[in-house]
């Protein structure tokens, strides 16, 4: 297959999240023989144009990034004058690259999928009416354009057909990670040890990690509580650490590499993540796979990911999440146990060399109705 991808951000990846997910299914894919190109935003310090992990970049210059959604105009004619692929592939009906390869589908009539990265984030009310006004407009056109959209999880498609997709365009494939290279590790612990990998954005809900750490603090005076990342919430976070009295607890550590995260996974009590909402985060099948046991909010979907393989918490909970926190510190057999079936279930169910091929089988599905549909 010849696959055009269009991503709003794509570059060597630190943390986990949307671009990892892009940037490794793009080069499992040229792995298995397909090519791939991928039109993405422009970063600093990278090249327009490179060839990466058998996959081709091209990246262009957005016009300005409001709420870290680039709106990169200048993708648009790359789109509209390139034919030469047999399905168009974006990441995230939120980002205005997506709109712009949906323009792509309504001008030539190449199948299209889109993957759900999380149907829509909470950042306060002020994002929660333009996401409202979004998804009744230019959302939902992107929406209603693909041929199929890929989300991770039943909740997830369950919400893009409420928002104007026939079932029968709406699939699931779940969030994949590489199990043979997060891996469980013999490496020395960093005792009572919590971590946390992602964005510094509100919906992580991280303040209520930082109060959880107060009460774990009282128990377990040597607790630490690492934080891997960076986003706008960073110095909000930092005055809340000083705040507390926690700069002994509570350790920032700037976005690393998969290398550097897998390291500090195997060193590591425990995973944690407050999220407020989520779709698949990576950051927690990478925790599975290194065989950490996880604490994570409930009822936000987290269970369809995590199964029997975690704790769970009320959301906006700290005292909740600090017992569960403490259970596992002070409960290394069930530590042990959540572990071994975080691993199990990885391996099991997420692991991208099954992945990969599912997504390249729905394609190969896609491009037949497409083109039956035409004949």
């Amino acid at each position: 297959m010849r696959i055009l991808r269009v991503v709003h951000r794509l570059y060597p990846p630190t943390v986990g999240g949307l671009s990892f997910h892009a940037d490794l299914l793009s080069t499992e894919q040229a792995r298995a023989g397909h090519e791939v190109v991928v039109l993405t935003t422009q970063e600093a310090g990278y090249p327009k144009h490179e060839r990466k992990d058998g996959y081709e970049i091209w990246r262009f210059k957005p016009l300005f990034r409001p709420l870290k959604n680039p709106i990169t105009v200048g993708l648009l004619p790359s789109l509209l004058l390139n034919d030469k692929f047999d399905i168009l592939h974006a990441h995230s009906h939120l980002m205005f690259t997506t709109i712009l390869a949906a323009i792509k589908r309504h001008q030539s009539a190449k199948p299209f999928v889109i993957t759900n990265h999380g149907f829509r984030v909470k950042r306060g009310r002020l994002l929660d009416y333009a996401q409202n006004a979004y998804l009744s407009s230019l959302g939902r056109f992107s929406l209603t354009k693909a041929d199929c959209v890929i989300s991770f999880t039943e909740a997830e498609r369950s919400r893009t057909i409420s928002a104007g997709v026939a079932p029968n365009k709406a699939t699931v494939i779940p969030n994949g990670v590489d199990t043979k290279f997060f891996t469980p590790t013999k490496m020395q612990r960093i005792p009572h040890s919590v971590l946390w990998t992602g964005r510094y954005v509100r919906e992580k809900g991280l303040p209520y990690l930082m109060e959880a750490a107060r009460i774990v603090s009282k128990h377990f005076p040597d607790s630490k509580f690492i934080l891997v990342g960076d986003g706008p919430e960073r110095g909000n976070l930092a005055e809340l650490r000083d705040g507390l009295k926690l700069g002994g607890n509570v350790l920032f550590e700037p976005e690393m590499n998969q290398r550097g995260i897998l390291s500090l996974l195997n060193r590591c009590s425990m995973f944690a993540l407050p999220s407020l909402s989520e779709g698949f985060p990576s950051s927690v099948l990478e925790a599975m796979a290194c065989e950490r046991p996880v604490v994570v909010t409930g009822g936000i979907g987290m269970e369809e990911v995590v199964g029997n393989a975690g704790l769970y918490v009320p959301p906006r909970n700290p005292a909740a999440l600090a017992e569960a926190i403490e259970k596992l510190l002070r409960d290394e057999g069930l530590a042990g146990e959540l572990g071994e079936r975080g691993r199990s279930r990885a391996v099991s169910l997420y692991d991208w060399r099954q992945i990969v091929p599912e997504i390249n089988e729905l394609f190969e599905r896609v491009i037949d109705s497409v083109t039956r549909e035409k004949s």
